[in-house]
């Protein structure tokens, strides 16, 4: 099944605003910057590949910085994902 790349703009925001919270007109002018070079290989929207994108635990498709989740397993009486 394809995924579909995920807005580059809207990563790079989000990645952005957590390093410099207070300076919007940083991260808007960077992320433009960023996302506007026709020869990215992050796997974002716009990038010619994702060659060098966050890979998923697995390492077979690209995924969003800090969404890559490890396999929910399920077994009677043990509840790993439980805070």
């Amino acid at each position: 099944p394809a995924i579909a790349a995920t807005d580059c703009m809207s990563d790079c925001l989000k990645n952005c605003k957590k390093i410099a919270p207070k300076d919007t007109e940083y991260c808007l002018g960077n992320c433009k910057e960023y996302c506007d070079q026709d020869d990215r290989t992050d796997g974002l929207s716009g990038s010619k590949s994702s060659e060098t994108g966050e890979m998923g635990i697995l390492g077979t498709y690209t995924v969003v910085k800090g969404e890559d989740k490890p396999p929910s397993l399920k077994l009677p009486g043990l509840d790993f994902n439980s805070e």
